[in-house]
């Protein structure tokens, strides 16, 4: 019915725009003047009958049926990808040896370009670039942030549960009270490893303790500050995230190479201690995420690939 027609419109867009097939495969919700093509394929139906206009939400929805659709007839596994001695497809081909290319090299530098310049900010209200001369101290500063958030939220919870405590005298409720003095003790802990024996002090309001943990993230953040001062080039630092993200490419066997390209996952950063070794590995993953976020510009940037894509989404 309808999804058909919408699957050949996909297809027919797919061999002549390079950007939608990307945007179809990422996920991305179109807009209505984006389905101009769509709304004038579906005036009939596969009948050849005519049929009132579909809602821009049911073409979207629609385009994201055959989404599914395609990756679950299409992808295929790492494993697959690099563990079977012959590869059925052109497209399955053409992921490998590129990725064999990519593999034992740098990636170009456009590519580092396109990562560098990819950081957004907000300023005054409104989403700027982050100049990547900036860029360094862009992440510090996030890093930081994070660390604000983590420890906010934790002190927020001894606060509680110190509220709790000395409300709750009912024997009636005692291992209830067992369990939120076991959790205050670990909260405590935590929040002394984190940021550095900042849980022994008692604490009148929570505006007491974001003026101790600032004197001291303030000093932390300047001694990171002093050895950042030896980094010259963020671009080694891209150069060495690309290579653990093309490493970590390989690393599960049952991972779809399409969903990874066109989906990826981006699990939450652990920041577990606060100092330089602690940053480095943040940025890094930060520059990694970015590199996962834009890989497929290095699959699918050419020609030959979009085409074996274009053949393979025609053919559902």
């Amino acid at each position: 019915g309808n999804l058909t027609i919408i699957a050949r419109t996909i297809s027919n867009f797919s061999s002549l725009n390079t950007e939608f097939t990307q945007d179809f495969l990422g996920g991305r919700r179109f807009k209505r003047d984006e389905l101009e093509g769509f709304y004038s394929a579906l005036e009939h139906n596969c009948f050849g009958q005519y049929q009132k206009e579909m809602s821009f939400h049911y073409i979207n929805n629609h385009i994201f049926q055959f989404r599914n659709l395609f990756f679950k007839y299409v992808d295929f596994t790492t494993g697959y990808l690099f563990n079977t001695p012959i590869i059925k497809n052109n497209l399955q081909k053409n992921i490998f040896n590129t990725f064999t290319i990519l593999e034992n090299k740098n990636p170009p530098q456009q590519f580092i370009e396109l990562i560098t310049n990819g950081f957004i900010r907000k300023k005054k209200g409104v989403f700027v670039s982050v100049n990547p001369s900036d860029l360094v101290d862009y992440l510090l500063n996030s890093y930081f942030a994070k660390i604000k958030q983590v420890s906010t939220a934790t002190i927020n919870t001894i606060f509680a549960l110190h509220k709790k405590i000395k409300k709750s005298k009912n024997k009636k409720y005692f291992k209830r009270q067992q369990k939120r003095l076991r959790l205050l003790k670990i909260k405590i802990k935590f929040l002394n490893n984190f940021i550095g024996n900042i849980g022994d002090i008692e604490y009148n309001s929570k505006k007491d303790f974001k003026i101790e943990r600032k004197k001291i993230l303030d000093n932390k953040k300047r001694l990171i500050n002093n050895r950042l001062k030896n980094i010259n080039d963020v671009k080694f630092f891209v150069r060495e995230a690309f290579k653990e993200e093309i490493k970590s490419f390989k690393q599960n066997p049952n991972q779809f190479v399409l969903k990874r390209l066109f989906k990826p996952n981006f699990p939450r950063i652990t920041i577990r201690s606060i100092n330089y070794a602690s940053f480095l590995k943040y940025l890094k993953i930060r520059l990694q995420y970015k590199i996962r976020e834009n890989l497929k510009e290095l699959f699918f940037s050419n020609t030959s690939n979009i085409s074996t894509l274009t053949r393979a989404n025609s053919g559902l």
